[in-house]
């Protein structure tokens, strides 16, 4: 959980390095109130990427505020989803909060499909698919000169396509808001009304899967399929 990343050229070239430095420097003296402080301003920035959100995870971990540590844990993942430390510390928060992860077994294709999909951000498969468009353009003026031409067009033209569909689909994914996570004690209700049932409770730091919303409510499903709803600021959206 002390383990601290900064990968400085992911920020952008205006940000003012010395609050990195300040937050680094706070968290390795254990300041974590400061090292948070600085952090938080570079989101007020609107900076992003999996590693600031890990490193603002850790500082929560390490003002032991688990159930937001885990917000930004998830928020990293959903930026890197291979980010195998944000994987560990989200399972070492969860883990002090009294949270089993539940992993429902995937169907093995879509296992596979997801293991590529996942592999490269939306920016890189949309560079592979303007590359190989752009060869298959520039191809077709010399088709006439060899026949072999005319089924390399038709090859690039295909993995193009299939690569501007892993674009689209990776970008949806990091953009969707679908994931909840609670950040205090909260009721799963029969419907959006405190006086309509309460059908268990949650913990702080659990993830919700959002299925609707409305008036300050959120319908959720949980890990272990249960249906229900809980007040919109009893958490925060897991969004980038």
């Amino acid at each position: 959980m002390k383990r601290l990343v900064i990968y400085v050229m992911y920020f952008m070239p205006f940000v003012c390095f010395s609050q990195v430095e300040k937050a680094i420097q706070a968290y390795k003296a254990q300041d974590y109130q400061t090292a948070l402080t600085e952090w938080n301003r570079l989101l007020d920035q609107n900076l992003k990427g999996a590693e600031l959100y890990y490193n603002i995870g850790n500082t929560y971990a390490g003002l032991k505020d688990f159930p937001h540590a885990i917000l930004f844990y998830r928020k990293a993942l959903k930026w890197d989803p291979n980010c195998k430390a944000c994987i560990k510390n989200l399972k070492i928060a969860e883990t002090a909060l009294g949270i089993e992860e539940i992993n429902l077994p995937e169907f093995i294709l879509f296992r596979f499909y997801k293991s590529i999909l996942l592999t490269l951000q939306a920016f890189h498969w949309f560079i592979l698919y303007s590359v190989l468009l752009s060869s298959a353009i520039l191809i077709y003026f010399f088709k006439d000169r060899l026949a072999a031409l005319q089924i390399a067009i038709r090859y690039l033209a295909l993995f193009s396509f299939v690569f501007l569909i892993l674009a689209i689909h990776r970008d949806h994914i990091r953009n969707e808001k679908n994931g909840f996570v609670l950040v205090k004690e909260s009721a799963l209700y029969l419907s959006p009304d405190q006086n309509s049932g309460k059908k268990i409770d949650l913990k702080p730091g659990q993830y919700l899967e959002i299925k609707d919303q409305i008036q300050g409510w959120i319908k959720v499903q949980t890990a272990e399929l249960d249906f229900g709803w809980v007040e919109l600021n009893n958490g925060e959206l897991v969004q980038l």
